[in-house]
């Protein structure tokens, strides 16, 4: 009977790769200390409108993950011409915006097209100006090509202002926003709340939630006693941080304290004497506490910053001690720029704590308040100024410092030359690089001095999981909140696991071999013979569909000896990866996961690595409980059983309507009647071939669809082994 059980569960860990199992009915409400002026991202700059409706309701080729990495969203891949000026999308199939109208690259076109309009009220129109032309290649094909290279085109279409539209529906989306996100727009009470629910048909991974109610709370101490009473589950930005320590200590919440894109920094202007001096715009930055700052105008609550840069972002440098506090050096550096003691400076918008430790360096700042217009007028656009307080809420937006009609006044050719390299380069690594470059440059410029960042305060009910710690754009991304009740699965992975945080984010808990070691448990080892080139990139799309499950697992990640792989980092290949005959020596695996290849066009006997392969999975036959092929894995496995696979005339691209033929059966049990699974090879088994095999007791058929023919089979062995094959996709998490 233990034996047995094992299996079953072993069954529904592998199928987690399926599985849409429809949690307990819950509800999120979710404060806010801002009422949006309307609902349609991409007429507005409001901060409130994307927290909304961002990711939940609309949602754009690209989106932006909880640490800041660039997601397929409604694209599901695509390619950057080497200038980085042309980017070619392939998009989803299945896809429908909330009134029953179907998402197309017609869309995508009538989007961009309209928030470059003369008369778009785009917050960002310049990034859609800057669009030469939008062509709809084919229904889900579009091409963008842009007039002057952005490298970072593939963030800026997932940030709210360039989500999808449908020309049907765009001018009520003010009002009653209909985008083709996993909740749909119910009800806006003026004054008081918005409600949304959740989409039945959405295209992807159902949301745990049922409905999401956004309720408006401005006053602070209203924020407090709304949590303490229950009528909200939590506010993703607490308004004010002195009440953040009374309500650290019930413990019915959880407190949550991360990171903005919010740069607050003191601002200089570079080319007003004795500002063009390096050597005083150094002594400032050395007499300031930035510590002191925070403790003292923020409670404690925000982390210091060496540059101008969020410590979340991808590519940061942690450039916090080029300039410790050293009032003495500060002294010494004024010295030697011929500054005496009494220089007076303009400092507007500061508070106190900033005037103190200038004087006590011999810096005295005449302190002017002035209002948010004034400021615009004299300090952003004439540059009026000496010294000024701001905090920079736009993300990654770095590059303010290669314009030198920027208001801090600064110049350099170096890093000019940056962000032009930037601009021109889309792949990640190399962002990385370059920003880093230009943070360092900045930093020894001393353009500015960088105080601390914005912080994210975030305090919700316990039971609810998968909420944001940082704040990588301003949004309330809520499709991945779940309740405690609804248990996600247990990982061990390495400490420093390169997509570790993004499975967190994502309801996949992850631990340490040690913390497994001392828990009295014994994990599932599943074996996953990764033969996709870029095995690294692939990981996330396999680890993520397997937290659906409720038990404890160990990824066992299996090479080949035959294959190349094109992964570029080939440290983590040696350091996660191990032979077959390895992993087997190390321990018997509980189930056996075989991905995808793109070789589907060749024979088998043509692949190179076909003999290994073979010899796996006969040996899997025997030694592992249960085997699960995907896409060309899948119909490797079905060659094993009889089956010869013939090549598609074109590509079988999409997300596909298909039929729980055996809801009963272990494999498929968890799956709705109906359910939809997406599609992307050139190949497959012709239905007759199995009809035949099925009536042969060869296999057992477990989906079907019109378009797309048997996609899940499943055959049992006498010893009561298992394998299965899903011949849909090289990809399992859309």
């Amino acid at each position: 009977m233990i034996k047995r059980i094992g299996r079953l569960l072993t069954v529904s860990v592998l199928f987690g790769l399926l599985s849409t199992t429809p949690g307990v009915a819950e509800e999120f409400k979710m404060g806010m200390v801002l009422e949006p002026p309307h609902l349609d991202p991409t007429a507005g700059a409001a901060a409130a409108i994307d927290e909304v409706v961002y990711a939940n309701i609309f949602e754009g080729l690209t989106r932006i993950g909880a640490d800041g990495q660039v997601l397929p969203a409604l694209a599901s891949d695509w390619t950057v011409s080497k200038d980085s000026r042309v980017y070619t999308f392939n998009l989803k199939r299945g896809v429908k915006f909330h009134d029953g109208t179907a998402f197309s690259a017609q869309d995508v076109k009538f989007s961009f097209e309209r928030a470059a309009a003369d008369t778009s009220e785009n917050a960002q129109k310049p990034v859609f100006k800057n669009i030469a032309k939008a062509e709809a290649v084919n229904p889900y094909k579009v091409r963008i090509t842009l007039k002057e290279a952005r490298g970072n085109f593939l963030i800026l279409a997932g940030y709210g202002d360039a989500v999808m539209v449908s020309e049907k529906s765009a001018k009520q989306n003010k009002s009653s926003p209909i985008g083709t996100g996993p909740f749909v727009f119910k009800e806006w009470r003026k004054g008081d709340r918005v409600m949304l629910e959740k989409n039945k048909v959405y295209h992807g991974p159902r949301p745990k939630l049922d409905r999401i109610t956004f309720r408006f709370i401005s006053d602070p101490n209203a924020a407090r006693n709304a949590l303490l009473t229950g009528d909200v589950d939590g506010f993703a930005n607490f308004p004010a941080p002195e009440l953040i320590s009374g309500l650290k200590t019930d413990t019915r919440f959880e407190v949550a304290i991360g990171n903005t894109e919010g740069e607050t920094i003191l601002a200089i202007n570079n080319k007003r004497t004795p500002f063009n001096d390096l050597k005083v715009r150094q002594a400032l930055a050395y007499a300031i506490d930035r510590q002191e700052i925070v403790d003292g105008a923020m409670f404690g609550i925000g982390q210091v910053i060496g540059s101008h840069f969020s410590p979340s972002a991808p590519g940061y440098v942690d450039l916090t001690g080029r300039y410790p506090y050293d009032p003495a050096k500060a002294k010494a550096l004024l010295k030697e720029a011929g500054i005496k003691e009494g220089l007076t400076v303009s400092l507007k918008l500061p508070p106190p704590v900033y005037a103190r430790r200038g004087a006590a360096v011999g810096i005295k700042a005449e302190i002017s308040a002035v209002e948010w217009a004034q400021w615009l007028d004299q300090v952003f656009r004439n540059k009026d100024y000496d010294l000024t307080i701001v905090s920079h809420t736009e993300p990654m937006d770095i590059d303010i410092y290669a314009r030198p009609d920027y208001y801090f006044n600064y110049q350099n050719p170096a890093l000019v030359n940056v962000i032009d390299t930037l601009n021109r380069t889309w792949d990640t690594k190399k962002r990385n690089v370059l920003l880093a470059d230009a943070q360092k440059i900045i930093t020894e410029d001393a353009v500015n001095v960088y105080l601390f960042m914005l912080p994210k305060i975030g305090i919700w009910r316990k039971e609810f999981k998968g909420l944001w710690h940082n704040s990588p754009v301003q949004a309330n991304d809520m499709t991945a909140v779940y309740p405690k009740t609804d248990c996600p699965v247990t990982i061990i992975l390495p400490k420093d696991y390169h997509a570790r945080q993004e499975l967190e984010n994502n309801r996949v808990i992850c631990i340490s071999e040690e913390t497994a070691q001392s828990m009295d448990i014994r994990a599932l080892r599943i074996g996953i013979l990764n033969i996709m080139p870029e095995a690294e990139a692939y990981e996330y799309s396999l680890l993520h569909p397997l937290g659906r499950s409720v038990l404890q697992i160990v990824p066992v990640w299996i090479k080949l000896r035959s294959h190349t792989y094109n992964s570029s980092n080939a440290g983590h290949l040696v350091r996660l990866y191990q032979y077959y005959d390895e992993a087997i020596r190390n321990g018997s695996l509980d189930g056996m996961i075989i991905t995808g290849a793109p070789v589907e066009k060749l024979d088998y006997e043509q692949v190179r690595y076909w003999s290994e392969i073979r010899e796996i999975l006969n040996d899997c036959r025997h030694s592992v409980p249960l085997t699960l092929g995907i896409c060309w894995g899948g119909l490797a496995l079905a060659y094993l059983m009889g089956f010869e696979k013939q090549n598609f005339a074109r590509k079988l691209f999409g997300v596909f309507e298909t039929h729980n033929l055996n809801p009963r059966h272990a494999v498929t049990g968890a799956l709705d009647d109906v359910f939809w699974l997406p599609h992307s090879r050139y190949s497959g088994i012709a239905d007759r071939d199995l009809e035949q095999g099925e009536k042969d007791g060869r296999v057992r058929l477990l989906a079907h669809a019109p378009d797309t023919g048997y996609s899940i089979l499943n055959r049992q062995t006498a010893d009561g082994s298992s394998t299965s094959g899903i011949l849909n996709t090289k990809r399992t998490d859309w």
